[in-house]
């Protein structure tokens, strides 16, 4: 019976047809200024295609309320410093480098974030950070 609970580091799905699958995690002002998040695992040879942070609330720290999103190791290497003060859809500012994409042809790759909030402590701010990616099925020219 599927739960809906998700594991520590979820991990990385197969897909048995070409199709662009999603790894969403919300954020949250009370999970703290520092906040490292897991997003998801992506399989091996995967290509990162397309990714966003959807606030839904604006965020309130005081002094700085960024984000940085990218693989494990290099939590900015898809995302740096994106600022959580507008709602709506912000896309991630460093997909147009080739090399963001691919963030590993042999192993499952773990996608994680880091909040950068500084200042007063946040009393507002909601949002989901959303990674579109494609998996490598079977090319071995990928």
């Amino acid at each position: 019976m599927a739960t809906n609970t998700l594991q520590a580091v979820p991990s990385a799905s197969h897909s048995v047809i070409p199709a662009v699958k999603v790894l969403r995690c919300a954020i949250d002002f009370a999970d703290g200024a520092t906040k490292l998040y897991t997003i998801g695992t992506i399989p091996a040879g995967s290509v990162v295609v397309r990714g966003s942070v959807v606030v839904t609330t604006v965020f309130n720290w005081g002094t700085n309320n960024l984000i940085d999103v990218g693989v494990a190791g290099t939590t900015n290497a898809y995302a740096t410093i994106m600022s959580l003060t507008t709602n709506g859809v912000i896309v991630f500012d460093e997909m147009a480098a080739q090399s963001k994409s691919y963030p590993s042809a042999t192993v499952d790759t773990v996608i994680q974030a880091q909040m950068q909030c500084t200042g007063t402590a946040a009393t507002t701010g909601h949002g989901f950070i959303i990674v579109e990616f494609v998996e490598n099925l079977g090319d071995t020219n990928a």
